[in-house]
């Protein structure tokens, strides 16, 4: 059992940050606690920087919250995967698709802690939640000295540069006037994280057509294209470039080509939603 000196909760992020920089002792923030808990005074520690000591609990910080307006959808990082399962917003925006993978990242007790802003910043390589935020052009804004907007993608390429010793206060999805979504994955069995999944969104407004994969690459693809024709060609040069791994679910090929294929398939399911709108 890992030994804690301290914890605090701060009211304001520029306390959280400032508790956040110290060396000593050294300090980590507490989101849901989902990732942290089982881990602290473990995987958190290495050779350059020592076991926990403090913890900095986020709950304080009024991040909670999810809103919209007329062209964003709001969701705070200290908003629970549940939360977004219960939304109206959530639930109908691109057919469900937000709600539907926030259900399918996790079990019921574990979607109550789990919160928008650890899943950005953890970002499970078989998250199918991290897909769908990814597919509907989701932007990360990270509090640091000024707050700054990231494109999920560009901030998942290096979460910890992007974060440069901020947090995550929330995360900002454009709300098209229509869209829908598909959902295609590969796994052991229906209830297992797939071994590869993508999540395929088509907007009304040109050039919203996206299609996000994971399992094909060290960390998950987004392919962007403004015409149907283009989507397979997309796909494929997307795949050929990535990384893909081998482990005992399957080769780099076989998630290569299953990529693809889960691509087509999310991508056929968005089309055929479209067409019956």
């Amino acid at each position: 059992m890992p030994r804690l000196n301290e914890f605090h909760k701060p009211t304001d992020i520029p306390a959280a940050l400032a508790l956040l920089v110290r060396k000593t002792p050294r300090t980590v923030p507490l989101a849901g606690g989902t990732w942290l808990n089982p881990r602290i005074g473990k995987e958190v520690a290495d050779c350059s920087n020592p076991a926990a000591e403090a913890v900095v609990d986020l709950s304080g910080l009024g991040l909670d919250q999810i809103e919209r307006d007329a062209n964003t959808l709001l969701l705070g990082a200290m908003a629970t995967l549940a939360a977004v399962t219960e939304d109206e917003t959530c639930r109908s925006l691109a057919k469900g698709i937000l709600a539907q993978t926030a259900r399918r990242d996790a079990t019921i007790n574990v979607r109550n802690a789990a919160t928008v802003g650890g899943t950005v910043v953890i970002a499970p390589a078989d998250s199918e939640f991290i897909l769908a935020l990814l597919a509907l052009g989701t932007k990360v804004s990270v509090y640091s000295d000024e707050m700054t907007a990231w494109p999920l993608h560009q901030f998942l390429a290096n979460p910890a540069a992007a974060l440069d010793g901020g947090l995550v206060t929330q995360v900002r999805i454009p709300l098209p006037a229509r869209a829908v979504g598909g959902l295609a994955r590969i796994a052991r069995t229906p209830s297992d994280h797939p071994i590869v999944a993508a999540v395929a969104v088509i907007a009304e407004e040109p050039g919203a057509m996206r299609i996000a994969l994971s399992g094909v690459g060290p960390h998950p693809l987004l392919v962007e294209f403004d015409q149907a024709e283009a989507a397979e060609e997309a796909v494929a040069q997307a795949a050929a470039d990535a990384e893909p791994w081998a482990d005992f679910r399957g080769t780099a090929g076989y998630r290569r080509a299953m990529g693809a294929l889960m691509a087509k398939r999310a991508f056929e399911m968005a089309l055929g939603e479209r067409n019956q709108v």
